[in-house]
């Protein structure tokens, strides 16, 4: 990779960036490869992304090969035929991630401080935002050097977490530059993003449907406030020199702000090739990573009504993917109640969703075998939050529902009609009044009822 370095080749330290290849060990005519793009946050102020650099965000230390050591550390990339049939004699490409960008930037001569005076100017630290133009180069790469690549003609193009995000980036530009190499129809691509999902849209506090949820800060401010994604996404885009896929940026309802396809809800509004979304609709990072909610609020009201209004949010999204799957989209979703990142839905681990996993939901979506194409958990909690018992490391919510609900609710009740009723229809009356508020602090009509019997 070394001739690609001054047109994209770089980890964010500067070192060279890279992949790793296995040919089939049995099949060495197959014709189907999967390319995995490895997570691993990402960052956007120059303190975290220096230490990113020093310690995770290059190549230095890297092996020179790569394997992993059971089948849950390889996902689709195992060659055990008895944990991953499906595609275990696939040509196996693993993209290490170690950049940061959700492997979507294309800085390749990066700014080391700004003249004050140009407004213009975006500091990027002199570190190297290069991971779309990486894995661009790779691809170039493996095209003029893997004699088996000339035959492909499917392409699974997978990730997890940032690089699932960057699944979706590239999911389309994959199509493309594979159109443009070979000529239309030889090699087919399909995508399989798991836990990047960044981020739902369709919030209650947006009239933007593409918007993503507040902070956890704004919303649990006094009032609530709303957060003006619009004046902070361009940034990061601007810091990362953030590859936008032309599918979206042209589609009508983004064109005129083309910085939404920075976020999922809006690339996947113009995706074009088939995607199959793996999906926790309680996702951690969202809440904590991203959002700002601290773990210890997990078991709080505020987190709870907080924690409900996200997953609203992601549940208010399946309304896009259904709609794509009735206009005839190949597309597919696995979303579990979870209070996860991603590691209970990787392809192989143990969260189902109506009876099934993501890995039966997959090998059914892309070989065919009658598994629904859109799995969305149906259970019920009481308060709108996680309701999966078999979600990774299940962090008990049902008991938490018993101890303190009812606090959550009298707490809300008291917020919302405090101070303005002195009988039980009084404060029925206002109750009925403010639903939606009680609603999202876990009230039900009998424990409303039974708090206003003691007034």
């Amino acid at each position: 990779m070394a001739t690609y370095g001054d047109i994209g080749g770089r980890c964010l330290d500067g070192s060279m960036a890279g992949y790793y290849y296995g040919r089939p060990a049995e099949n060495v005519n197959s014709q189907l490869w999967v390319i995995h793009l490895q997570g691993g946050g990402a960052c956007h102020d120059r303190e975290y992304c220096e230490k990113e650099a020093e310690d995770v965000a290059t190549s230095n230390g890297w092996g020179e090969t790569w394997q992993p050591i059971h089948e849950r550390d390889g996902d689709f990339l195992t060659t055990d035929t008895e944990s991953n049939p499906r595609f275990a004699d696939a040509h196996h490409v693993r993209v290490p991630y170690c950049t940061e960008d959700t492997h979507a930037g294309q800085v390749v001569a990066p700014t080391d401080g700004c003249d004050a005076s140009d407004p213009n100017c975006v500091d990027q630290w002199g570190l190297y935002f290069s991971g779309h133009l990486n894995f661009k180069n790779i691809l170039h790469h493996i095209l003029s050097h893997e004699l088996a690549s000339q035959d492909m003609t499917q392409i699974l193009l997978t990730g997890n977490s940032a690089g699932a995000a960057g699944v979706l980036h590239n999911c389309d530009f994959l199509q493309d530059f594979l159109d443009e190499f070979f000529g239309v129809e030889q090699v087919q691509v399909s995508c399989v993003p798991i836990g990047g999902f960044f981020f739902p849209g369709f919030t209650a506090d947006h009239a933007d449907t593409a918007q993503a949820p507040s902070t956890y800060a704004d919303f649990s401010a006094t009032p609530p406030m709303v957060t003006h994604w619009d004046e902070m996404t361009p940034h990061i885009n601007a810091l990362w020199q953030k590859y936008l896929p032309s599918t979206c940026t042209n589609h009508a309802s983004f064109q005129d702000e083309p910085w939404k396809c920075g976020t999922a809800t809006a690339i996947y509004q113009a995706i074009q090739r088939p995607t199959f979304v793996v999906q926790n609709q309680f996702d951690k990072n969202w809440l904590g990573f991203n959002l700002g909610m601290p773990v210890s609020h997990h078991k709080t009201c505020p987190g709870q009504r907080f924690m409900q209004y996200v997953g609203s949010a992601m549940n208010a999204t399946v309304s896009v993917f259904n709609d794509r799957v009735t206009a005839g989209h190949n597309d597919g979703l696995f979303l579990a109640s979870c209070l996860d990142h991603g590691e209970g839905i990787q392809y192989g681990f143990d969260t189902l969703v109506k009876g099934f996993s993501s890995k039966d939901a997959i090998n059914s979506w892309f070989f065919g075998a009658g598994v629904p194409r859109v799995l969305q958990d149906d259970c019920e909690s009481s308060w709108g939050g996680p309701c999966n018992p078999s979600c990774d490391g299940w962090p008990g919510f049902s008991s938490f529902e018993h101890a303190q609900l009812g606090q959550c609710c009298a707490d809300a009740l008291e917020e919302s009609c405090g101070g303005v009723y002195s009988t039980e229809n009084e404060c029925l009356n206002c109750a009925n009044q403010n639903q939606q508020n009680l609603g999202a602090a876990g009230c039900n009509e009998e424990g409303v009822r039974a708090l206003c019997a003691q007034s």
